[in-house]
C-alpha cells in the first residue's frame, strides 16, 4: 500500500478493500512487525488501542501514533515506516460451507516523501 508521509493510513479501510464482510468478522487484532499486537477491534467498527507486549518488548512501532476517529483505526505514518509490515488476524464466525476466508492479512507500508520535502 503505498501512502506519503506524515498522512494518516486507514488501517479498517484497507481491510475493508480485501472485501471482508464485517457482518462476519468477531474480532481484528492487529500486530506490527515484531509480532506486538497494537490494537483491536471487537468487529469492524469497534477499535482500541492495545499494548500487548507481554513486557518482553518495547511498545510496539506503530502505538504511539495510532488514533481511533469514528470507529476506525487510523495511523500516521513517517518516512521510517517504509517496507513496515502489518499483520491483522481475523476471527469470524463460521464460515459459510465450502468458501474458506484467509483468517490472516499482512499489509506493506510503501512511503513515498511529500512534494517538496527537503532532499527529495
Amino acid at each position: 500500500m503505498w501512502i506519503e508521509q506524515g498522512h494518516n493510513l486507514n488501517l479498517t479501510k484497507a481491510l475493508l478493500m480485501n472485501e471482508i464482510q464485517c457482518a462476519h468478522v468477531v474480532e481484528i487484532e492487529w500486530y506490527d512487525g515484531n509480532g506486538n499486537e497494537f490494537a483491536y477491534c471487537n468487529s469492524c467498527q469497534r477499535c482500541s488501542k492495545t499494548n500487548n507486549t507481554r513486557g518482553n518488548h518495547p511498545v510496539p512501532a506503530f502505538w504511539n501514533r495510532v488514533k481511533i476517529i469514528s470507529g476506525s483505526l487510523l495511523v500516521t505514518i513517517q518516512d521510517r515506516d517504509n517496507r513496515s509490515k502489518i499483520t491483522i488476524k481475523i476471527h469470524s464466525k463460521t464460515p459459510i460451507k465450502d468458501v474458506e476466508k484467509p483468517s490472516a492479512y499482512t499489509i506493506e507500508i510503501f512511503v513515498h516523501a511529500t512534494r517538496g520535502s527537503p532532499g527529495k
